[in-house]
């Protein structure tokens, strides 16, 4: 196998910053997508769902952990519990 040039690293890289990108922003609207749909929710940080725009410069890890909130208040309330349909015995 060849050692890899400038070129081959810097093609990786791009590719790589180019996916992690897209992974950020999929967080952040689907962050942004529960907040609107759970606007009584906790989000952490004091604040429930419809403040959300009161953090305007959040990074990834905190969209992350409001994501974590709103699923975790959901599980909290839920009016249903999913069952298995076989049970382990």
């Amino acid at each position: 196998m060849a050692r890899k040039t400038a070129t081959d690293y810097q093609k990786e890289y791009v590719d790589k910053t180019t996916k992690l990108e897209g992974l950020e922003a999929r967080i952040k609207a689907r962050a942004l997508e529960l907040c609107k749909l759970h606007p009584s929710a906790p989000i952490g940080m004091g604040a429930i769902g419809k403040e959300i725009e009161k953090f305007p410069n959040m990074d990834t890890a905190s969209y992350l952990y409001v994501i974590k909130n709103i699923e975790d208040h959901n599980a909290r309330t839920a009016k249903h519990v999913q069952t298995t349909m076989f049970p382990k015995s």
